[in-house]
């Protein structure tokens, strides 16, 4: 859907415009652990989510950020204003890997091909546009189906155990009326995540790894998931493939399932980011033995 359908996708929202509450056909609630894997659970309707989703319609067609897409933020409150800051500069961090990975990728040799078949090069660069859509700031329209929630609603965020079991975040993914809304709540731990401007190249090591990542790539992995992004240029929904987490864990993927699974996306474009920025390539990513986890 690239140049030539560049028309449609500007005047196609992956919402409803009514007023009524629109029909929620399906809930999946996916929690973002530390360990880079995703648990995923269900969720019930939640008619104040969509009446929010009815707000965000009712407001300006131009693609920005409203309001509307923050729920139970105060304004009176530091730590509530910090956050959504940190928020909206994930937003934009986000857009800006999409920005970069579509402009810079290199999607006919590595290290696109260790992320995706060849054969996948130009629906995977017309996703990443989809999610840019050439505003450097707050990306497509689609992206107004994001919503944040600074309440732990589905109580995902107090899991006791150990490090690979702290989550980090967590998405509702709502399908209604043909649509993906997705309301997110990001942890404690998750805002511990840097923005794009806190990371330096010297600070990255010599291999892909978790040092790469930011809040911002979160974002970007389940914007993916929006079937006006993903399965309209990829033919199909793109879901969590299991045991499809992680720099390393990506690459060993069938080729088959490398592009359904959301989070190659998220590491094609970090690592591409990271080559752009740094000017440099950076070795395969390796896993600790006894972890499991991405070094």
């Amino acid at each position: 859907m690239f140049l030539s359908n560049l028309v449609f996708v500007l005047a196609t929202n992956t919402m409803v415009r009514s007023a009524a509450l629109p029909t929620q056909t399906r809930v999946t609630l996916q929690a973002f652990l530390a360990d880079g894997s995703i648990r995923e659970s269900t969720i019930k309707r939640d008619d104040q989510m969509l009446a929010t989703l009815n707000t965000i319609n009712s407001q300006a067609d131009a693609a920005k950020i409203l309001d509307a897409n923050f729920l139970n933020f105060n304004s009176s409150v530091d730590l509530d204003v910090q956050r959504k800051s940190q928020l909206l500069q994930g937003w934009k961090d986000a857009v800006t890997l999409a920005f970069v990975t579509f402009n810079e990728g290199q999607y006919g040799h590595p290290p696109f091909s260790d992320y995706f078949a060849l054969s996948d090069g130009q629906n995977v660069r017309e996703t990443f546009y989809d999610v840019w859509n050439g505003d450097g700031d707050v990306g497509s329209r689609h992206l107004r189906a994001q919503i944040f929630d600074n309440r732990d609603y589905a109580a995902q965020c107090k899991q006791a155990g150990n490090f690979t079991s702290v989550v980090l975040a967590y998405t509702a993914t709502f399908i209604v009326d043909g649509g993906t809304i997705a309301r997110t709540h990001v942890c404690d731990e998750g805002y511990k995540l840097p923005a794009l401007s806190k990371v330096t190249c010297n600070s990255l090591g010599d291999t892909v790894s978790n040092k790469m990542d930011i809040l911002g790539g979160i974002l970007l992995q389940q914007w993916i998931h929006f079937d006006a992004i993903g399965k309209d240029n990829m033919g199909r929904h793109v879901g969590d493939v299991p045991n499809g987490y992680g720099p390393a864990n990506v690459r060993e993927l069938l080729p088959t399932d490398q592009a359904k699974n959301a989070a190659n996306y998220r590491w094609f474009a970090l690592e591409t980011f990271w080559r752009v920025t740094c000017k440099r390539t950076f070795a395969d990513p390796r896993i600790s033995t006894e972890s499991k986890i991405d070094l």
